[in-house]
């Protein structure tokens, strides 16, 4: 059985169809006695009339009555958008409140992403090698080589290239020349704190010569590249100058050497 609460509910939705149709059927019962009692008219004009002054006012019920109807379904599609725009409003917020969350998320995220590589780049620091380079002569000299049966005065210079690591332990190191006024290539596994590394090379020939017999400046380019323990790459670009400056005082040649250097962060 219906509850009382459930039968109050539904004779309140359908209250006004029940009465619509009770009045249709009580109408259409009085304009049945009329015609039973012999009120029908016989004439065709009176019969029209009749038809009109007996369904007029039943046609004008219904037609108040589906006006009633559009407004209340017009009032429920309000309410449908009233509701519609709240619940709109309401994924607006939780929308806005997830892209909150993203955006303080995203932060976080790179406040992470920076912290670790502060951490990165201070163990790589502490690991870093660090070397220490000097360039200088150390020879210049004749020597005669014999030609056939004569004898030929070959000019030599020779020149000291020193490598030191004073920070922590190096790999791979390569030290190679990156022009053709003198051909280097050395290879160190691993360069150890405090290791030394001599490379000695000269120059001879019409080159060595002229630096001793006139002024000129003689530029070797040299490339060294090594690794930390953890594998960052370094890569340092020297440049060993020679320059032959006369002395007015002696009247003579005298050479210098000068270097600099270049520190990189090769990856």
């Amino acid at each position: 059985m219906l509850k009382r609460d459930e039968v109050g509910r539904w004779f309140k939705k359908y209250l006004g169809s029940c009465l619509s149709w009770a009045i249709t059927v009580a109408w259409l019962i009085f304009i049945y006695f009329k015609i039973h009692n012999g009120i029908l008219p016989t004439d065709l004009n009176e019969f029209g009339d009749f038809i009109a002054g007996a369904f007029a006012p039943l046609a004008f019920f219904w037609l108040v009555r589906g006006f009633y109807q559009q407004g209340k379904g017009l009032e429920q599609n309000s309410e449908a958008l009233k509701l519609q725009a709240t619940e709109l409003e309401k994924t607006t917020k939780a929308l806005e409140l997830q892209v909150q969350e993203m955006k303080a998320s995203v932060k976080q995220q790179s406040r992470l992403a920076k912290v670790y590589e502060e951490e990165l780049q201070q163990k790589h620091f502490q690991v870093k090698p660090n070397l220490e380079y000097s360039f200088k002569q150390i020879a210049n000299f004749t020597k005669n080589e014999p030609i056939c049966d004569d004898e030929y005065e070959d000019r030599i210079i020779e020149f000291e290239l020193v490598v030191k690591n004073v920070g922590e332990t190096a790999r791979n190191l390569l030290v190679k020349s990156i022009n053709n006024t003198a051909y280097i290539r050395k290879f160190e596994i691993t360069f150890q704190h405090l290791d030394v590394l001599t490379i000695e090379f000269d120059i001879n020939g019409q080159c060595a010569t002229s630096l001793n017999e006139e002024e000129g400046v003689l530029t070797f380019l040299l490339e060294i590249s090594y690794q930390n323990v953890y594998g960052k790459g370094y890569e340092d670009h020297l440049t060993c100058g020679v320059e032959s400056i006369f002395d007015n005082e002696t009247e003579q040649i005298y050479l210098s050497t000068t270097l600099e250097t270049l520190h990189t962060n090769k990856y």
